[in-house]
């Protein structure tokens, strides 16, 4: 059956059909937080104010800049997204799963539970016999 697509020509009534499917394909969705979305809008904003050859929106934004800020990343940006996203419990759990691995707890965390329990980092010692 043929049905008259938007531009007035008759076809199968797939055409469009296939282009969302085509889009969708193209397309992936991403959750921000609130904030990041407001910056993103203003941000959005101000490129689109005087701009006459053209329009940007929120998508293609983002879009445009993950692309250019993941080929402009370099060590000491990556170092610092880690710090910025540091979590201690994290560490600890990912220390003592390495140690239960290994059998071996790192020094310092040797020392921070004999001072927990009192001991202060002394050692064990033996009375000479006499």
């Amino acid at each position: 059956m043929e049905n008259i697509n938007k531009e007035g020509k008759q076809g199968t009534g797939t055409e469009e059909f296939g282009t969302e499917k085509k889009r969708s394909e193209e397309i992936a969705k991403i959750t921000v937080s609130k904030e990041a979305e407001e910056k993103l809008s203003a941000l959005v904003q101000k490129v689109n104010d005087g701009f006459t050859s053209g329009k940007v929106n929120r998508q293609d934004l983002a879009s445009w800049l993950l692309m250019k800020f993941c080929s402009a990343q370099d060590e000491a940006l990556i170092e610092n997204i880690r710090a910025d996203h540091f979590d201690e419990i994290m560490m600890f759990e990912a220390i003592l799963k390495k140690s239960k691995e290994t059998g071996v707890l790192p020094p310092e965390f040797q020392a921070l539970m004999k001072q927990q329990i009192g001991t202060n980092g002394r050692t064990k010692t033996k009375k000479p016999l006499t």
